[in-house]
């Protein structure tokens, strides 16, 4: 049993302290549980199944799968045990109470409503993915321009920024040794 602690911890990637802060315990403590120096009592076996999502048998006599497959029964009821272990006029226990008096045709309408809204997501995430806009912008003034990724080369935005640092150049004497170390820098890579 202690090896599976051990590795249910690296399965989640967590040190000792983190895992113990899950689980309410020590570092020390998680660290005497993985050695098999502390006998591991049945709470804390079932803590660390329901926290981490671990089959019981899995955990205590190495059969089974280890982790336990999320399916809608066991979500609900999972909650379910979270409302009752809450007060009655929480927000989730006002829902689900709301939900459970619901006629089929208010469902029907909260159903078109979640439809309409993950369309309204889906739509906007394509647009984001369609048009990627990039501002630039010099001392003067903001140039905003609508592109796709790859539109252009490497080059050719190169030179565009050179282009703006010149612009600038002329309304900021400032900018002229940074243009110059630019121009420098970008010739010596190219020769290369």
């Amino acid at each position: 049993m202690n090896e599976r602690i051990l590795q249910l911890r690296k399965y989640f990637k967590l040190s000792q302290e983190k895992f113990g802060e899950k689980l309410g315990v020590t570092k020390s403590a998680v660290s005497r549980m993985e050695s098999g120096i502390y006998n591991v009592t049945d709470t804390m076996l079932r803590l660390i199944c329901k926290v981490f999502n671990v089959s019981y048998e899995w955990l205590k006599d190495g059969t089974g799968e280890m982790l336990l497959s999320k399916n809608r029964m066991n979500e609900i009821a999972k909650l379910t045990n979270q409302l009752l272990s809450e007060e009655e006029n929480s927000f989730k226990n006002k829902l689900i109470f709301a939900l459970a008096n619901l006629s089929e045709q208010q469902w029907q309408v909260l159903a078109d409503i979640a439809e309409n809204l993950a369309d309204k997501e889906k739509k906007d995430t394509q647009q984001k993915k369609q048009h990627n806009i990039y501002k630039v912008a010099d001392s003067n003034t903001e140039i905003s321009e609508e592109l796709t990724p790859d539109e252009r080369t490497i080059d050719e935005l190169e030179e565009e920024y050179k282009k703006t640092l010149h612009s600038a150049h002329k309304t900021n004497s400032t900018v002229s040794p940074i243009i110059k170390s630019i121009d420098e820098n970008t010739e010596e890579n190219k020769a290369i």
